[in-house]
């Protein structure tokens, strides 16, 4: 199934703001040097996604050595997703599944509900029959 992840924007569900997040860039500096700046980013539900399946988990010790790969796979197609133009991947159930899983393990309730949520609302959508 395809999910377009160009508008996943999570919400503040209090006050309708943007989740967002501090980052670290490293730009040229006009002589060339690198210069590293702190940016202000949205959260979005792709960001989430990936997070949760390159960063460490309390469970990691009691993964198998296929589960981390299967993980890490997952986490590179994230990735190349968010560094592409339209931000569309094809994600299978168990994917997902597995995105949500790990989400709900990672994050609180406002977080997992609106993750839960886009993938079901773009499940219903492509089940719509078309006119």
């Amino acid at each position: 199934m395809k999910f377009d992840f160009s508008d996943s924007t999570l919400k503040d569900l209090i006050s309708g703001r943007p989740l967002v997040e501090q980052v670290e860039r490293t730009l040229a500096a006009p002589d060339g040097t690198p210069q590293i700046v702190m940016e202000t980013v949205p959260i979005t539900v792709l960001a989430i996604a990936t997070v949760c399946m390159l960063r460490p988990t309390p469970e990691d010790g009691k993964l198998s050595f296929n589960e981390k790969i299967r993980r890490y796979k997952l986490g590179q197609k994230l990735v190349a997703c968010s560094s592409s133009q339209d931000r569309v991947l094809e994600l299978d159930s168990d994917e997902v599944s597995m995105i949500k899983t790990i989400t709900g393990t990672l994050f609180g309730a406002m977080v997992v509900g609106q993750v839960v949520d886009f993938f079901e609302a773009a499940h219903n959508k492509q089940k719509q029959p078309t006119a």
